[in-house]
């Protein structure tokens, strides 16, 4: 198991919110982790990045999900 996937599983069960706000959140929290080791480690500050990539690409996608949603109980 890679240390990226390990990271992403940590989160575990979870239940969901409406839009990206959890997701953006926890992509902040790596961001900073990214920030403070990039020049001290910076193979591990790559696959946090590569996390904050991850919870990004998955905030705007439950953004787009709600919206669609949204449309859809409003039609």
């Amino acid at each position: 198991i890679s240390l990226k996937t390990a990271l992403y599983n940590k989160r575990g069960v979870h239940t969901r919110g409406k839009g990206g706000d959890q997701e953006r959140r926890i992509a902040e929290r790596f961001r900073k982790q990214v920030d403070a080791l990039q020049y001290t480690h910076p193979k591990i500050a790559r696959v946090l990045n590569k996390l904050v990539e991850t919870y990004e690409h998955e905030a705007e996608w439950h953004d787009a999900e709600d919206a669609v949603r949204k449309r859809l109980w409003n039609w």
